[in-house]
């Protein structure tokens, strides 16, 4: 539990270092570029464009063979370019549904990274423990369930709601850096402390569906009085700094897939914290 736990703990930032300009399409309280997934929607609606892939710096490097007749070269080359327009293509297709179907896009992706999330998890549960690894299959179920139903319906609808009070700030002529702290208030406020307390409680739901039991919701209230201050601190440290380094270095074709991933490992050790 605490190898899980400082992944996401040695990313050590204070949401004051946060990037305030790029925020209005970041993070989700659960973590990944939720809110993307949203600006996306909304931007494609009126005007689709097609995702730019910027090449890999190697790919440059191997010109300089391919051009002098290297068949090793070239060989390298085709890889790395095939590699790239896969890519791409899977980028291309992935923003086609969240533009088409957002919320039931963001469902299925908040349940497959929270399940890979668990997997993760329970390994290096063992891996710490010092035992071989035995998936509990129904903890894994319970959080796709829990992934499922809440993660990614609850990121969709809070961030339309950002986005229409971003959009009202701005026909009231509230400048784009006020309009974006606004957001950030909110969301830090209102959006992670009603999302956390009750994901403890509707994993406990999805849990006794998954078992066929009743749902104990004193065993949740008890999770929430012991784990939920810890994991709101873990939020503010990972989040600020993985979106500023998102909206700063990341291309925008590749924002969706980098917050994905980073939202695996925070998934992974949310897990150890719920189960």
């Amino acid at each position: 539990m605490k190898a899980t736990f400082f992944l996401c703990a040695i990313l050590n930032i204070s949401l004051g270092n946060a990037s305030c300009d790029a925020y209005s399409s970041s993070r989700s309280p659960l973590g990944g570029a939720s809110a993307e997934h949203g600006r996306i929607s909304r931007v494609n609606r009126t005007s689709r464009r097609q995702p730019v892939y910027r090449q890999d710096l190697r790919v440059n490097a191997l010109t300089t063979q391919e051009d002098d007749g290297g068949e090793h070269g070239k060989n390298r080359l085709d890889r790395i370019r095939g590699g790239g327009y896969q890519v791409q293509n899977l980028n291309a297709s992935y923003m086609k549904l969240l533009e088409d179907y957002p919320c039931k896009t963001k469902s299925i992706t908040a349940g497959v990274v929270t399940a890979i999330g668990d997997v993760i998890a329970q390994s290096i549960e063992a891996r710490v423990a010092g035992v071989r690894t035995s998936f509990d299959i129904l903890r894994l179920l319970s959080f796709t369930v829990a992934g499922t139903v809440y993660v990614g319906p609850f990121v969709h609808y809070i961030y339309e709601v950002l986005w229409m009070i971003g959009r009202k700030l701005e026909r009231m002529g509230v400048t784009k850096t006020w309009r974006t702290i606004t957001q950030v208030i909110i969301d830090q406020t209102i959006g992670v402390w009603l999302f956390f307390p009750t994901y403890f409680y509707v994993f406990e739901i999805a849990e006794g569906m998954v078992a066929g039991r009743s749902p104990m919701f004193s065993r949740a209230t008890a999770k929430v009085k012991n784990e939920l201050i810890g994991v709101i601190i873990s939020n503010y440290r990972l989040w600020p700094l993985v979106n500023y380094i998102n909206f700063s270095y990341v291309p925008e074709s590749l924002r969706v897939l980098f917050g994905n991933i980073v939202s695996i490992f925070w998934n992974a050790y949310l897990c150890t914290k719920m189960a």
